[in-house]
């Protein structure tokens, strides 16, 4: 009898436990159809200061730019050091990835030929980092007389990577498996002074000496996101 308590006991353990797991899996579902987003960074508590680099806020994402891209969250600055070398920086970031509504489609190996510039060259790098390798796109382009490098990478929850195909099959796992599909896109840029292997090199030095600094930075604010329950503000 003592045994047949102790099964149905167990039994009942085992069923609560199972109920559990079922509802908690129907909700990460419902989330990921329902689009609510339970993810946030707040790009503004980047810091100003990273190492010897200093930033100051550069003009918002237009009006139509914000339509087309529908961003929750968006940070662009200017960093420069103390030698006079400066870099842009761009960050955008999604609570929920969907459509055209995502980092892979509005990287700039899709914008840059989309608004008349022109690529010249492009590739992949891996870097090392205060936290570890990362590897980026670096891509060269060109407008009328303009020539600048832009070094770019996505991100999703605590992950990096630089391919657009992992980035659309992060959105599609992170949502069924967690009701999440939050991520983004950083993208560091500079003018360049010629396309001369010389030329190149330098920006890229200037560019990875910043990426250095700022991904320590950001995954230090990505540690900070926690759940939320409603979405916040636009960017402002």
């Amino acid at each position: 009898m003592k045994i047949a308590q102790s099964i149905s006991r167990y039994g009942a353990i085992i069923a609560l436990m199972i109920l559990a797991s079922m509802a908690l899996g129907a909700a990460r579902i419902e989330s990921a159809r329902s689009g609510v987003a339970t993810s946030d960074l707040l790009l503004g508590d980047l810091p100003y200061q990273l190492g010897e680099w200093t930033g100051r806020d550069l003009p918002g994402v237009g009006i139509r730019s914000q339509e087309i891209l529908q961003l929750d969250r968006y940070l662009r600055r200017a960093y420069e050091r103390p030698d006079g070398s400066s870099v842009a920086v761009y960050i955008g970031y999604w609570r929920k990835q969907s459509g055209d509504y995502q980092a892979a489609k509005h990287s700039p190996a899709v914008c840059l030929p989309a608004n008349g510039w022109t690529v010249i060259s492009s590739r992949t790098r891996t870097l090392p980092t205060s936290t570890g390798t990362l590897t980026v796109n670096t891509l060269i382009a060109k407008t009328g007389p303009k020539e600048s490098l832009y070094v770019y990478w996505f991100f999703r929850g605590n992950e990096s990577y630089h391919q657009e195909w992992k980035a659309l099959a992060k959105i599609g796992v992170g949502a069924f498996l967690h009701g999440e599909s939050d991520g983004g896109l950083v993208e560091i840029s500079l003018p360049l002074a010629g396309t001369s292997p010389a030329a190149v090199a330098a920006a890229e030095s200037v560019a990875l000496d910043f990426i250095d600094q700022l991904v320590p930075a950001l995954a230090s604010l990505r540690s900070k996101n926690e759940p939320q329950t409603s979405l916040t503000q636009p960017p402002s």
